[in-house]
C-alpha cells in the first residue's frame, strides 16, 4: 500500500509539473518530465532491476540484465536468479531472445552448465562453459509469452566440478509484430495454434523455420529397453511410427520441460507395429520401448512433429 500511495503522489507531482492551470499544452512537450519521475519511481526500488526478484524497468521493456556475480557449486540444475517477465503488462506477445551469459569454471577439465527457462515453456537455452577465464556465451530464441500468467524466465546452473561462477546475465527481447493472432488468443493452455516457429541463422537472421522437425533410431538392439527423445517445439501433431521384430509394449512419455516427465501417456501392448499421428501440447515427447525377443530381433523408432 505504501509503494502505491509513493506512485500516486509522484505521478500527481508529474502532473502538476507538466500542466500549467490554463491545460493550454501539449502532452508531447512533457513527455520527458513524465519520464523522469517514472526512472525516479525505479531508482528508489519500486521497480527492481537486476536480481532475483528483476522486472522490466517500466520504461524500457526490452531488456534485462543482472550483473551479479553467482558461485556455482552445486551439481545439479540450481537456480540463481530470474526475469519476472510480466506478460500481462507487455504488448508484444513474440520476440526473439537475444541471451548473453559470462562466467568461467574455476577447475580445467570441469563443466559450467548455465541454462534459461520458462516456467511454462520450457528450456530455451543451454550454455557449456569449460573456460577457465571469463567467456561470453550467446544464443537466439523463440519465445512467445504466456497470456494468462506471469513468466519467470529463470537461470539455473551446475557443475561437474570445481566452482564456477556467473558473472553477467543479458536478455534482449526483439520484437516480433504480427506472428500471433486469431485462434492464439482463444486457444486453451497456450497451445500456439498459430504461431509459425522461428529459427535464427548463425549470422543473426531471423527466419521461419522448416514445419516440420523428426527424431528416429533404426535398427535398435530389442532385446534390452529402448528411447527416442523429441523436442516438439510446441508443434501440434505427432506422427509416431514404430516398427520390431517381435511384439512388444511401447510407452509415449510427455513432459513440459524435458526433465519431470508424465509417462505412459499413451501405451500400445503386445504390439509389433504402430503407425499412429496424436496431438500433443507438451513441447517434450519421449518413446519408449520394452525389452523383448531373441538376440538378433531389432526395433526401429520413428517421430516427426508439425
Amino acid at each position: 500500500m505504501t509503494k502505491k500511495i509513493v506512485i500516486r503522489e509522484a505521478v500527481q507531482e508529474a502532473v502538476k509539473t507538466a500542466n500549467p492551470p490554463n491545460l493550454d499544452i501539449k502532452l508531447s512537450e512533457h513527455r520527458d518530465a513524465v519520464n523522469d519521475i517514472i526512472k525516479w519511481l525505479a531508482s528508489v526500488g519500486l521497480y527492481p532491476t537486476s536480481g532475483k526478484d528483476a522486472a522490466f524497468p517500466p520504461w524500457d521493456k526490452m531488456h534485462w540484465e543482472d550483473t551479479n556475480t553467482y558461485t556455482v557449486v552445486e551439481t545439479s540444475w540450481t537456480e540463481k536468479t530470474r526475469c519476472w517477465l510480466r506478460s500481462r503488462s507487455i504488448r508484444h506477445a513474440a520476440y526473439v531472445l537475444c541471451i548473453a551469459v559470462k562466467g568461467y569454471i574455476d577447475t580445467a577439465g570441469e563443466t559450467l552448465y548455465v541454462r534459461i527457462r520458462s516456467l511454462y515453456r520450457g528450456t530455451l537455452a543451454e550454455f557449456s562453459i569449460t573456460e577457465t577465464s571469463s567467456t561470453t556465451k550467446v544464443d537466439n530464441v523463440f519465445y512467445a509469452k504466456v497470456f494468462h500468467w506471469d513468466d519467470p524466465l529463470m537461470v539455473e546452473a551446475y557443475v561437474t566440478g570445481g566452482t564456477g561462477y556467473i558473472e553477467y546475465v543479458k536478455i534482449d527481447f526483439i520484437v516480433l509484430d504480427g506472428l500471433i493472432f486469431g485462434r492464439y488468443y482463444e486457444s486453451p493452455n497456450d497451445k500456439l495454434h498459430a504461431v509459425k516457429p522461428i529459427a535464427v541463422t548463425d549470422d543473426g537472421k531471423v527466419k521461419v523455420a522448416g514445419d516440420v522437425i523428426e527424431s528416429h533410431a533404426e535398427g535398435l538392439d530389442e532385446t534390452v529397453a529402448q528411447e527416442l527423445t523429441l523436442d516438439m517445439k510446441w508443434r501440434k501433431l505427432l506422427s509416431i511410427y514404430v516398427k520390431a521384430s517381435t511384439a512388444t509394449n511401447i510407452h509415449l512419455d510427455v513432459s513440459f520441460d524435458g526433465i519431470t516427465w508424465l509417462e505412459d501417456f499413451k501405451v500400445w501392448s503386445s504390439v509389433s507395429e504402430v503407425k499412429e499421428t496424436l496431438e500433443v501440447a507438451f513441447r517434450y515427447v519421449k518413446l519408449r520401448s520394452d525389452g523383448a525377443g531373441t538376440s538378433g530381433d531389432t526395433i526401429s523408432l520413428y517421430m516427426s512433429a508439425k
